[in-house]
């Protein structure tokens, strides 16, 4: 496993990889972590990261290598497929991932998304429209949402 910290513009994030694919994007929110040499995974998922932020992707490119199972797999699926300066629902996302009632477990599944970003958690919202709940906080899950609408 690899892993290395980049620097971002919602702080500083931990990009994992197993050699296979990204199977980690963390907020480090103030936690310790250290960094090895990146492989071609880690180089890719940063340059991706970049263009990202300064709004010249739109869509994640490099591979995914999730260990998800079952309805946490089909929420993760279906959450890769939400547009980018779109937001979707916790009701809705559990109707697209198979099972109507689950809203509750689709914000579990939020919850332990473990490729913050490429898989867009941020642009997961209550039934109202609200913010809630997010790994890097209400403040970064804010600035992404405000940044694709600004690049959109």
């Amino acid at each position: 496993m690899k892993q290395t910290i980049v620097e971002s513009p919602v702080g500083p994030l931990l990009l994992s990889s197993d050699g296979k694919g990204i199977c980690g994007i963390s907020f480090l929110n103030d936690h310790d972590a250290s960094s090895t040499e990146p492989d071609e995974i880690i180089i890719q998922a940063k340059k991706e990261l970049e263009e990202y932020f300064i709004g010249k992707r739109k869509k994640f490119t490099i591979p995914i290598s999730l260990e998800k199972k079952g309805f946490a797999k089909a929420v993760l699926e279906q959450l890769a497929l939400v547009p980018y300066g779109s937001t979707i629902t916790y009701c809705e996302l559990a109707k697209k991932a198979g099972n109507p009632k689950a809203a509750r477990a689709v914000g579990a599944v939020m919850h332990s998304n473990p490729i913050a970003i490429v898989l867009p958690c941020h642009r997961v919202v209550g039934k109202s429209g609200s913010l809630t709940g997010f790994a890097g906080g209400l403040e970064i899950k804010k600035q992404l949402l405000d940044l694709e609408k600004q690049f959109f």
